[in-house]
């Protein structure tokens, strides 16, 4: 059953929001190219498994021996935090259609385990060229092992079908589209947990196009879409499709407006949104211009009940222009955000990522992750950001810099040495006696190295030892090393530097160990004598 469109929902303009002055300094994030050998990569799709595997697909231009389509699908997995990429794969054109030869608009979807969900969308080249769509078809494929290989694939919707939105929770599948005929956003879900079994699609509320879906803990459902107005012929208002009960019914909130000027070219750009839900909390972004290009925030804390909006970038005017921005939400309540800015004058396109804190309201300062200067008239239709509950936040961009590449890029909360301890008593060692050191070490991505820098009172240079994985975990555990002091008094100087492929740690503070004096030499023989002494003793 779908329920009637809610026109009276509230929304709130909140233009002043406060947020720090733009400064224009590369942040802490860490880039890694995962593209490679295509001569171009855009609409970058980033996704992260709650193991830890980072997934990511995007449109890929290269030449492909099965196919004469212009366009398929990239794809590429990493088991090690971002810091390395599998060999990029192509993806694409249904096996069992050879009308579609080419495809579009990669969604990967997360399961459980090792299994991994392809969406896409599959359309004919010639057609594609004159802006056809109707017989486009929705296909997802799906990979047991994370990624390395496809065993099962199937067809969702044979024709009509354009921007699909993809995601995951408690064993089944749910996706929209839109429907390029109709000017309706279309949804299903799977009933059985398996590719093979969806609910007969359903239309949502009004005339709508290109959503962005997100599910909360509950299961509660937000799908958010661009919403036309035939009267007037535009795109005029944001709005939200609202579920609580699996998908079998939606109502639908109007959250914000959409200018008239919103679609641009060179590159192409509009209000494409993304949401984003964690617990009665949902955020949804888009670009709009009316006057001026802009990102817009809405938000509800009550479930989609009740919403306000506000501005989201700094830097304002008729020279800059926002592109297709991308909201997460990690557990602990805090928004992560990320958009493409350009500047008109010279086509500078900078990766932007800021937080926000609803309690306070504030947005933290832009920070650019990334910078290019653009020469096409496509870069995509989205951008894509990630965090995990650890806080770790990562985004999937596209850049031209130095060629057309799918990019990931991470700031991973610091590499720490969280504690030293060594076997000495109280920083004093016996002569001769080994120096056992244990380090433990926390790491957003596996630790690779842990090193132990020693030296002793009449070195000025520090020797340096590997140190060996004892227990816990390579995210969080301990690791040990031994200083073996030989014939070494006086004082020991240590201390330990860690890194995990992404970061380097902070070297621990110097640490200070005195080693005894040796017995002396002249001792020893009487020491030796003291039994032979004992034994004349007794005879007596």
């Amino acid at each position: 059953m779908v329920t009637a469109i809610l026109l009276s929902s509230a929304f709130v303009i909140k233009d002043n929001a406060p947020k720090e002055k733009f400064v224009k300094e590369r942040s802490n994030f860490i880039n890694v190219q995962v593209s490679h050998n295509s001569p171009e990569a855009n609409e970058i799709f980033l996704s992260r498994s709650d193991s830890g595997i980072f997934y990511m697909g995007w449109n890929d231009y290269r030449s492909v021996s099965w196919s004469n389509g212009y366009v398929h699908l990239g794809f590429s997995y990493s088991t090690d935090g971002g810091k390395t990429w599998a060999t990029n794969q192509v993806l694409g054109n249904d096996s069992d259609n050879d009308f579609h030869d080419a495809a579009g608009d990669p969604v990967v979807v997360p399961g459980e385990g090792n299994d991994v969900y392809y969406f896409l969308m599959e359309f004919n080249t010639s057609e594609a060229k004159q802006n056809s769509l109707a017989h486009s078809q929705l296909v997802v494929k799906k990979s047991a092992d994370h990624g390395q290989t496809w065993s099962d694939e199937a067809r969702i919707w044979p024709y009509d079908v354009d921007k699909p939105w993809a995601a995951y929770w408690n064993g089944n599948l749910y996706v929209a589209w839109d429907n390029v005929s109709t000017a309706k956003i279309e949804f299903t879900r799977t009933t059985d947990g398996t590719i093979h079994s969806w609910r007969p699609k359903m239309e949502l509320p009004g005339y709508n196009n290109y959503p962005g879906l997100a599910i909360n803990e509950t299961g509660a459902i937000f799908i958010a879409a661009v919403h036309y107005n035939f009267a007037d012929s535009a795109w005029d208002q944001m709005a939200v499709s609202i579920s609580t009960d699996g998908g079998s019914s939606f109502t639908q909130k109007i959250v914000g407006s959409v200018g008239s000027n919103s679609w641009e070219e060179n590159p192409r750009s509009g209000p494409i949104p993304q949401a984003a839900a964690h617990g009665s909390n949902i955020y949804v972004v888009w670009v709009s211009n009316d006057s001026y290009s802009q990102v817009y925030l809405a938000e509800s804390h009550d479930g989609g009940n009740t919403w306000s909006t506000k501005e989201v970038g700094d830097l304002t005017g008729a020279n800059y222009r926002y592109m297709y921005p991308s909201v997460s939400v990690s557990p602990n309540g805090m928004v992560h955000l990320t958009y493409y800015r350009m500047l008109n004058s010279n086509k500078e396109i900078d990766v932007i990522y800021r937080n926000y804190t609803y309690e306070t309201g504030i947005f933290s300062q832009e920070v650019v992750v990334d910078s290019w200067t653009n020469s096409h008239s496509f870069i995509g239709d989205y951008s894509t950001i990630v965090t995990d509950r650890f806080g770790n936040v990562s985004i999937g961009y596209t850049t031209e810099n130095p060629g057309d590449n799918a990019m990931f890029a991470t700031m991973p909360l610091p590499l720490k040495i969280e504690s030293v301890d060594n076997s000495s008593d109280n920083g004093t060692l016996e002569y001769g006696k080994d120096l056992n050191v244990t380090a433990r070490i926390t790491s957003y991505t596996a630790v690779q190295n842990v090193l132990l820098y020693y030296r002793f009172d009449n070195e000025s240079t520090y020797n340096v030892t590997t140190m060996t994985f004892k227990n816990g975990s390579v995210y969080n555990g301990n690791w040990t090393g031994k200083i073996s002091t030989g014939n070494h008094t006086g004082k020991l100087y240590f201390y330990v530097y860690a890194d995990d492929g992404l970061q380097k740690s902070d070297k621990t503070e110097e640490h200070e160990v005195n080693i005894g004096n040796a017995v002396p030499e002249l001792w020893i023989p009487a020491l030796l004598a003291v039994p032979a002494l004992i034994a004349i003793f007794r005879r007596r």
